[in-house]
């Protein structure tokens, strides 16, 4: 195995910690006082669809259940989402965004494309789509690992 090999979790979690830096700085310039970027696969996901319970919630954000619950509940607290009955199954509710939770989508959207265009800035289009089926190879790799 080469050497180099040996930095790439190191530059991945670098690279993860400098996004969450932009999208902390990025957000409080947009007036978001009281979120954090683990909440915005979650309202990315209400953004997109009227109701979702809590399981589909952590799905959609490949993340553990009772991390989302604690997330969600935030969410609640601060009035950017709030808890529905599940009138077909009373074990479950459903989880949407209230008006001042939508309020978010404008700010959300370009925060977002602002992120993305600085990551990809400068880089050919050919090099991004080669990280991008590399990355995905080793997230299938890690998680192909957990079941030997």
């Amino acid at each position: 195995m080469k050497e180099v090999y040996n930095s790439i979790p190191s530059k991945v979690s670098s690279l993860r910690h400098a996004m969450n830096l932009f999208l902390v700085d990025r957000m409080k310039k947009a007036g978001w006082k009281d979120i954090s970027p683990s909440h915005g696969g979650i309202i990315y996901a209400l953004l997109n669809n009227e109701l979702l319970t809590m399981k589909e919630i952590a799905e959609s954000v490949k993340r553990d259940p009772s991390t989302v619950t604690t997330l969600v509940n935030k969410l609640v607290k601060l009035g950017y989402a709030e808890y529905i009955k599940n009138p077909t199954d009373m074990r479950s509710k459903y989880v949407r965004l209230t008006e001042q939770g939508r309020s978010l989508n404008k700010s959300f959207s370009s925060i977002s494309d602002m992120l993305i265009n600085t990551i990809v800035d400068g880089i050919p289009d050919e090099e991004i789509d080669a990280i991008i089926i590399t990355i995905e190879k080793m997230r299938r790799n890690v998680l192909g690992s957990l079941n030997e």
